[in-house]
């Protein structure tokens, strides 16, 4: 099997799901010289070019799992799967595959000498995420995540996939020291006990990396599931494939029929479902105009850290024949990825190991991790700077005490991700910044470093490292828009809701394309089981439809 990097994807043949090669994938929105046709059963017979039982839009993770739960509660459904991108995966192979459980028997074997990892539950899960999404999800369908996401973590281990152990998402966070400090603290409200912020959840269960077949992370679990489908049933997958719009009866009544596939830039076909439409094509992450109309203040030159495919096209499809969306304003950013290539940065991301600085060379806010609970909040303040550009700056001790490989810096610095310098004069200039303002907060901050205490920011003492020692190092960054946890509103059987609160017939929804789930936050390590939860359901509630 090709090896797939973080830029390239599983790619199957335009039908099968035989694994041949990897491709980039592309933006998924039609081509301008489509001829989308919104035709519905009450305009006139539909010439409909081919069938099958379940049709399935978009290939990552939910929709994946959809048809292969399709085929193991029928093994005589016929499923299409339509991916408009050249390969398949999405998003959800460039993860990192951790998947959130509560209660397996490798929290368990941790939990006999660590209690972080001891004494889980399905309650306390849906306990904690109903507190960090600030209880603004739908407590059915989280309530319904939590309680199977163990049986899902079985279903993956069935399937091959070996996970190693379960890690922690969040850790404590002092209180800051200062009033100043303390600013980004308060817009999230949280509690803190004995002077520290303890996190949300309280528990390791995050289960890292799975490997199959050499494969790891989100790419394995992604094979796993394609293999198994191989063995089950009838399943094509259609590259290069975007669906154009929904068939429903009526423009906003009855039954949703099929779909309008774009196949290779010709015109859109009529694709029948006779048993039920699964929509499965991610969030909006990628159209930042879309991203703009429900938070204005993400800046127009924004962008995304996934896959250009996650453009809201199909969640818009929905919209058209009626279909209802929630919470679309809960947009979760990520920071401290690189402003040049687009990517989390190799090299200077671990605690401890730098500053932040402006463009006028000074210090902003707190360099604290990408902490979930404080994204919002920290998106606030660079509204309210007026930036979302800024450098990371540190030295060759960071370098040294992070036992960073040589290999990484070099490659970053060959792509120009960071530049060097044996002065932080040159440095500044190779930031584009002035050298006396960059110098007074270096001075600034070593005193800081020197006394133990961030006189600024009440930055904790773990972050207290002087920068002192050449060459010096800086990354240019910037926040971009990590996922999308609002959508579709769908119900505790996957069905799409409509604008007056009823489900619309034969049309069904799992993933990032869904809301309701995690509320205003979507903690790690909660996409993958997202997408086996929701995406089992919706294939079984779909195949189990009697075919039209």
């Amino acid at each position: 099997m090709t090896t797939l990097d973080r830029r390239n994807f599983i790619k199957v043949a335009a039908v099968g799901t035989g694994v041949v090669a990897t491709g980039a994938l592309a933006a998924c929105s039609p081509t301008n010289n489509a001829k989308t046709n919104t035709k519905t059963a009450s305009t006139g017979a539909i010439d409909w070019a081919e069938e099958y039982d379940v049709v399935v839009v978009g290939c990552g993770g939910a929709g994946a799992c959809a048809a292969l739960s399709a085929l193991e509660n029928d093994p005589t459904t016929t499923v299409a799967i339509f991916e408009c991108a050249s390969s398949i995966g999405g998003n959800s192979a460039l993860n990192r595959g951790n998947y959130g459980a509560a209660g397996s028997d490798i929290q368990k074997k941790q939990g006999e000498t660590d209690e972080l990892f001891r004494d889980d539950s399905a309650d306390l899960y849906f306990a904690e995420k109903c507190k960090l999404g600030d209880y603004r999800m739908d407590p059915k369908l989280t309530r319904i995540f939590a309680d199977q996401c163990l049986e899902g973590l079985h279903w993956l281990q069935n399937l091959g996939i070996e996970f190693q152990k379960a890690g922690m998402y969040d850790e404590s966070i002092p209180a800051p020291e200062n009033l100043q400090g303390l600013k980004l603290h308060m817009q999230f409200n949280p509690d803190f006990t004995n002077g520290a912020w303890l996190g949300v959840q309280t528990k390791g269960r995050h289960h890292k990396s799975g490997t199959y077949k050499g494969e790891t992370g989100g790419k394995a679990m992604i094979t796993a599931i394609l293999d198994r489908m191989n063995e089950l049933g009838d399943v094509q997958i259609f590259t290069d494939s975007p669906v154009t719009s929904l068939i429903r009866e009526e423009q906003l009544a009855g039954d949703v029929l099929g779909v309008y596939v774009q196949k290779e830039g010709k015109d859109p076909v009529a694709i029948r479902a006779k048993r039920g439409v699964i929509l499965t094509a991610g969030g909006f992450s990628a159209n930042v105009d879309m991203c703009r109309l429900h938070d204005p203040r993400i800046p127009e030159d924004c962008s995304n850290t996934g896959c250009a495919s996650v453009d809201g096209a199909i969640l818009t499809a929905a919209v058209d024949i009626g279909a209802e969306t929630r919470q679309m304003d809960f947009i979760q950013h990520t920071f401290e990825v690189s402003a040049v290539d687009h990517t989390i940065a190799p090299t200077f991301l671990k605690r401890g190991a730098y500053i932040n600085v402006d463009s006028e060379g000074k210090r902003f806010w707190k360099e604290m991790e990408n902490k979930a609970a404080f994204r919002d909040a920290r998106v606030t303040l660079l509204h309210e700077l007026g930036h979302n550009l800024w450098w990371s700056v540190t030295d060759s001790a960071a370098i040294e005490r992070l036992q960073l490989k040589e290999e990484a810096v070099t490659e970053a610095l060959e792509k120009g991700i960071t530049v060097k310098a044996d002065t932080l004069e040159e440095l500044a200039g190779l930031m584009e910044i002035d050298p006396n303002a960059l110098q007074t907060t270096v001075d600034r901050w070593n005193g800081f470093c020197e006394a133990g205490v961030d006189e600024d920011f009440g930055q904790e003492s773990m972050f207290l490292h002087s920068i002192n020692k050449p060459p010096y190092y800086a990354e240019k960054r910037c926040y971009y828009i990590h996922s999308t946890p609002g959508g579709l509103t769908i119900n505790e059987n996957t069905q799409v809701i409509d604008r007056h609160n009823q489900p619309i017939g034969r049309l069904y929804a799992a993933g990032e394309i869904t809301g309701g789930v995690h509320g205003t936050e979507r903690n790690g390590g909660c996409s993958w089981t997202d997408c086996v939860v929701f995406g089992r359901i919706a294939g079984r509630e779909a195949s189990s439809e009697t075919a039209a």
